[in-house]
């Protein structure tokens, strides 16, 4: 009767503490789970409160504002950059892809000097920056305007000279496609500017901007490039009309050439 009793004892003896082993393994490893659940609610509440924030705003507060007929267009954001740079030139050889940004820069003030050849107006923004120790900015039409700029280009990158080259482009769209003077303009860069930008919505002009004139002024200075497609620069109007509707490849390759002209 004895041993009995006593063998149950340790039974239960032996059960408590492998109950208890058990335990001591388990809570922890709950507790962390509950934490991890805990944070994974949170997050998911939060991005729920974004989402809900930006259905209340709409579409317009997402991706920005459209006024069909505002006059307003990229050309002035960029120049709005420059001026509050204190760039007080612009050299360039006029062309239809960048004109919105020429017509703006003299509204604002600046300068626009006229070039005969491309490759002038980048040697030109170079002697800016060498004698003046600020940023010289030089600005070319899509294409054969951009190659005419190279040799210029390689030669602020070896004089370390804080140049910023604007190009135009072909429309985003039409990218690809056999746009008038469309070409891989950023691999002609790739080993000679410090860094080279696309363009790609007007919201993201001025960041961009900002960040290629900071990146071409510091640590060691050198060129750097920025392209930007028709579209970005030109009001929501002619993009539209030129761009969107059925004869739209037609009308804007009349408009390029009369503005090339």
């Amino acid at each position: 009767m004895a041993d009995h009793q006593e063998q149950c004892t340790f039974a239960a003896a032996d059960s408590f503490l492998s109950t208890a082993g058990s335990s001591y393994f388990f809570y922890p490893f709950l507790v962390v789970l509950s934490l991890a659940g805990w944070c994974m609610m949170n997050s998911a509440i939060q991005r729920f409160a974004s989402v809900k924030k930006w259905a209340k705003i709409g579409y317009a507060g997402l991706f920005g504002k459209v006024s069909k007929e505002s006059t307003k267009h990229g050309g002035d954001l960029v120049a709005s950059v420059l001026k509050s740079h204190g760039v007080p030139y612009v050299f360039c050889l006029s062309g239809g892809h960048i004109s919105p940004i020429l017509t703006s820069c003299e509204k604002l003030g600046i300068r626009i000097v006229d070039t005969r050849h491309e490759v002038n107006a980048v040697f030109a923004a170079d002697a800016v920056s060498r004698l003046s120790g600020k940023i010289g900015v030089a600005a070319v039409t899509a294409g054969p305007g951009v190659t005419n700029a190279v040799t210029a280009m390689k030669n602020a990158q070896m004089a370390q000279s804080p140049v910023l080259l604007i190009g135009g482009s072909a429309a985003t769209a039409l990218k690809g496609r056999g746009a008038l003077q469309d070409i891989d303009q950023l691999s002609l860069f790739s080993t000679i500017c410090k860094a080279s930008y696309s363009v790609s919505r007007m919201q993201d002009i001025i960041p961009t901007l900002r960040q290629a004139l900071q990146a071409a002024q510091s640590g060691t200075p050198g060129p750097v490039f920025v392209e930007f497609p028709l579209d970005i620069l030109y009001p929501f109007k002619v993009v539209s009309e030129t761009f969107v509707k059925p004869d739209a490849t037609k009308k804007a390759r009349s408009i390029a050439a009369k503005a090339e002209q």
